[in-house]
């Protein structure tokens, strides 16, 4: 499945494998297999996710 997840409002961080990436406003990541993402900043953090099945 490939992913993406585009934050719409707050602050995080994205764990891909072995990267950190800061997740604001605006940024977009289309990570790897294993990835985590946390909640950095003191307000609600808002992501907009899609998944497209590998055909």
């Amino acid at each position: 499945m490939y992913e993406v997840f585009y934050i719409v409002r707050g602050v995080g961080l994205i764990r891909v494998d072995d990267q950190e990436i800061v997740l604001e406003p605006g940024v977009s990541v289309a990570p790897g297999e294993y990835h985590e993402i946390e909640n950095t900043g003191k307000e609600e953090l808002v992501v907009n996710y899609s998944g497209v099945a590998n055909m």
